[in-house]
């Protein structure tokens, strides 16, 4: 086609992960590991690319489709 390169460019992404873990110890032979994971920390959405179908009455628009996850967190001991 004729379109020239990046052309359509779409919203930025942005997603902070984070991962904090203490480690317990009770004596020598004894400890217990305690780990927090969380995906998407502030939550923030990522949106898709624009329509891009010439035909398509909303060409150049972005829809509601969400390309990431909400918040996770993890707790995990060991």
């Amino acid at each position: 086609g004729n379109t020239p390169r990046n052309f359509f460019i779409g919203p930025g992404h942005f997603q902070t992960d984070a991962s904090l873990s203490k480690k317990f110890r009770f004596s020598e032979r004894y400890s217990f590991d305690l780990r927090v994971d969380a995906q998407n920390l502030t939550n923030t959405p990522n949106f898709g690319i624009p329509v891009a179908v010439a035909t398509a009455s909303n060409l150049g628009e972005i829809g509601g489709a969400v390309t990431t996850f909400s918040r996770k967190i993890q707790f995990s001991g060991k």
